[in-house]
């Protein structure tokens, strides 16, 4: 969808000679296969080209995204150790259990969306690799 056209049932992309004017290939709605379609109407929704409650839908979960990001840096500036050298990383669980849920929430987003689990994967490696072979890294870091 080149933006010219918001329903992507209506989606059309033509090929043409430039020498002769002969339609080389026209690829429609039809056309696609159900990936396709999917992928298609995904990029509406995604860019809130179906209606204008979509738009508003967007906006609010851009909003939210935002909120989220300004609250957690102000409750960790609320909480944070003062005047100590250290970040004031939260305590562990008191729940034994409770990392066997986080672990496979991680999971499902690193299979879900490859390119965090990429991300999630140098995290820990880093964290191996550089984290855990430092003193002083490990005690700022530290609760």
């Amino acid at each position: 969808m080149a933006g010219d056209v918001v329903d992507p049932r209506r989606d059309r992309t033509i090929h043409i000679n430039q020498y002769t004017g002969q339609t080389l290939i026209d690829v429609t709605w039809d056309d696609y296969s159900i990936i396709a379609k999917l992928m298609a109407a995904g990029v509406s929704l995604h860019q809130g080209d179906l209606s204008a409650v979509n738009k508003w839908l967007n906006v609010f979960f851009c909003v939210a995204f935002i909120t989220i990001a300004i609250t957690g840096a102000c409750m960790w500036w609320i909480r944070r150790p003062a005047r100590q050298n250290r970040l004031g990383v939260p305590a562990r669980f008191a729940q034994e259990g409770m990392w066997k849920a986080g672990l496979a929430t991680l999971v499902l987003i690193g299979l879900l969306f490859p390119l965090a689990g990429v991300t999630i994967v140098a995290a820990m490696l880093i964290d191996a690799l550089l984290v855990q072979k430092s003193d002083r890294l490990k005690t700022y870091l530290s609760s």
